[in-house]
């Protein structure tokens, strides 16, 4: 008997631009999370034993968001290096602060010197020959203050012995001096703006790196979170196909029995058969998918699918409450808390900084100098320190020391151009990302809207299909209905069943990019804190020490260091 051709359908065109939309395209990338202490499933990389003795178990290894989160915040690498930066920039800030601390200055030198002296210095002096030699100890106290004063306050001693001197009580002199100079700008580099620049520049650069290490908690903890949804869809999905599968394969083998009574046609059972290598595939690709989710989700916390504890395993998210979503109520939230529009701000605010720093050094140079002290002379240390106590040999001055650029001061003037220009960019590139970010809120909002709409209509679809797949198979028990109408219906509530799973994650991930775009992500997950303390991962610097004995153990979820000290603690 000469078969005809079967004509098979494609399999599944909506379940395959799901599929790649939310597993493939990837789920765009973004958190301090619960206590990782509670965990049902401890840190594998805690737990494992040392290379060589590792035995690899299948069992799936399920684990909560909360504390895959904290997994993530633990084990990225990424984020250590991010967060190493962010405390050199503070301790940059800080090194800034240095400027007004006081200095101790201490000296001592001894001096000689023999010359002849100049006829004026003969009859002066009544000697041909000078020679002396000196020994000098100085110590004194300098410091600037915020006004842009620098002081020194100091203290000298000399010893001095040459061949003038005369007396047989001692065989030289002794000069003290105790008092303080002090040089005040009045006009460029005065004042406690110009004074604390650097601090304040410096102070700029540090709110700029936290927010850029905002942005890459957000990245991280936003992408490791789609990632996890990505693999519980791609678990749900192969599980529904599963079902699936088992359902051909149920009416194979009853059109088989009825082929060989005589009451189906081996066409019918060549059709049951084309339907159910069409689910088998349908089934591969699923598990093809689920392993490069798994792998996607695996990485964010440097292990693998051989992990000790077993296969890693997504558990259903929980339900999103629905929220007011007025554009209004998001905009300035989106202002206070965006990662992008705050980091802009200061920079504008950095930009003025410069400006005015540059309008300053415009101005000419003119500082005042002043000068106070005693003086002592006496033939021990002791005579010379009571001459400076008696306070009858002061000594001061006091007076003014102008600065002009003949020129106009070009380098002033276009560096302060120049300021002004960056700052009136830095303005404009604010206005830019306003535009970007109201589209792009608008944008969410409705993606958000309409996501969450399409639950109960997927929902609906899917209870629809169940109820019409349950009357076609009893109806199939009883001989009147055929096996390929089942089939039919079969097929359409899988892809109802896939799309309500494809809805239910977008719903999920629409609500991540729109708390990620308003910047709330991190607070709402628990990983910044209401007054915007953020996590801060330990310092790597063992993880570095034993990087080769990382990457030996990093397959089997191990670190360096928990495989010789188990822990629990964040």
């Amino acid at each position: 008997m000469r078969v005809p051709s079967l004509r098979l359908r494609r399999p599944f065109p909506a379940l395959a631009l799901l599929a790649s939309a939310l597993l493939l395209g990837g789920l765009v990338p973004t958190g301090h999370a619960a206590d990782p202490t509670t965990a049902s499933a401890s840190d594998p990389g805690l737990t494992s034993t040392p290379a060589g003795s590792a035995v690899f178990t299948n069992t799936p290894w399920s684990i909560p968001l909360t504390n895959y989160i904290a997994l993530v915040l633990q084990r990225s690498e990424k984020l250590q290096a991010d967060a190493t930066s962010l405390r050199a920039t503070n301790l940059y800030s800080r090194a800034e602060r240095g400027i007004f601390e006081p200095a101790l200055v201490g000296s001592v030198e001894h001096n000689e010197n023999r010359r002849q002296n100049t006829a004026r210095d003969v009859v002066s002096l009544g000697n041909s020959l000078f020679d002396e030699r000196n020994n000098s100890y100085t110590s004194a106290l300098e410091f600037l203050v915020p006004s842009g004063a620098r002081i020194r306050v100091g203290y000298s001693l000399r010893d001095i012995n040459n061949n003038l001197q005369f007396g047989a009580r001692t065989n030289g002199e002794f000069e003290t001096f105790i008092g303080g100079n002090i040089v005040q700008p009045l006009l460029k580099n005065a004042g406690a703006a110009a004074t604390r620049f650097a601090i304040r520049l410096a102070d700029s650069n540090a709110d700029i790196a936290k927010q850029e290490y905002r942005r890459a908690l957000l990245q991280l903890i936003g992408g490791a979170e789609s990632a996890y949804l990505g693999l519980y869809l791609a678990q749900e999905q192969l599980r529904t196909f599963q079902e699936s599968v088992r359902v051909a394969e149920t009416v194979l083998a009853d059109f088989r029995i009825r082929a060989e009574t005589g009451k189906a046609s081996e066409l019918d059972v060549l059709q049951a058969e084309a339907d159910l290598s069409e689910r088998n595939n349908g089934r591969r690709d699923a598990e093809q998918k689920l392993a490069e989710a798994r792998a996607r989700t695996a990485a964010f916390v440097a292990t693998t699918e051989r992990d000790l504890q077993g296969i890693l395993t997504a558990e259903a998210p929980a339900p999103v409450a629905p929220e007011r979503l007025a554009f209004e109520d998001r905009w300035p939230t989106l202002f206070d808390f965006n990662p992008d529009y705050v980091a802009q701000r200061k920079r504008i605010d950095q930009e003025g900084i410069r400006v005015a720093f540059a309008r300053n050094q415009r101005l000419p140079q003119l500082d005042v100098r002043a000068s106070y002290g005693m003086n002592g002379l006496g033939q021990t240390a002791g005579e010379s320190w009571d001459a400076v106590t008696s306070g009858e040999f002061p000594t001061w001055y006091v007076g003014a020391e102008l600065r002009v650029p003949l020129g106009g001061d070009a380098k002033s003037r276009h560096e302060l151009s120049a300021a002004r220009d960056r700052q009136s960019a830095s303005v404009l590139a604010l206005k830019d990302l306003e535009t970007q970010l109201a589209n792009l809120l608008a944008t969410s909002i409705h993606r958000v809207r309409n996501s969450h709409a399409s639950i109960a209509d997927t929902e609906t679809t899917v209870r629809l299909n169940r109820t019409l797949l349950d009357t076609e198979l009893a109806r199939l028990d009883v001989g009147r209905v055929e096996a390929r109408r089942v089939l039919e219906v079969e097929r359409d509530l899988l892809i109802a069943r896939l799309t309500a799973l494809a809805a239910v994650v977008l719903y999920h991930q629409s609500t991540i990019d729109l708390e990620i775009l308003t910047g709330t992500y991190l607070v709402k997950r628990g990983v910044e804190s209401v007054s915007g303390d953020l996590p801060m991962p330990a310092s790597a610097f063992r993880r570095l020490q034993g990087s080769r004995r990382d990457f030996y153990l990093k397959p089997s979820g191990a670190t360096p260091d928990s495989a010789a000290t188990p822990s629990n603690s964040h």
